[in-house]
């Protein structure tokens, strides 16, 4: 079993707070993490993971706008790929009528 917050220990009002408004406070919440699993409801956050200086991967999941479909975002294991990047390639061939079969 994985705990985000050791020991059961909710930071006071992590609720209405955005969550990487406190870098100190993420960064030594994500030591030691293999993996980061985004349900956005912004797209501050995963991209400001994006851009962070991390070990763990990070793989945003979402709704499409219509409802019709679910998305699956998955960093590399390497890191070469960052969750930023997977989101303009998937907003590209959105645009270009493209899927990575084609």
């Amino acid at each position: 079993m994985f705990s985000v917050f050791p020991d059961d220990t909710i930071p006071p009002n992590v609720h209405v707070r955005k969550l990487t408004d406190d870098a100190k406070w993420l960064s030594d919440l994500l030591t030691d993490k293999d993996l980061i699993i985004d349900a956005p409801t912004t797209l501050e956050v995963p991209r400001n993971l994006s851009v962070m200086d991390r070990p763990a991967r990070v793989a945003t999941v979402f709704m499409t706008p219509s409802g019709m479909a679910s998305v699956l975002l998955l960093e590399d294991q390497a890191g070469a790929i960052r969750s930023l990047s997977l989101e303009a390639q998937y907003y590209r061939a959105i645009l270009t009528g493209t899927t990575a079969s084609e």
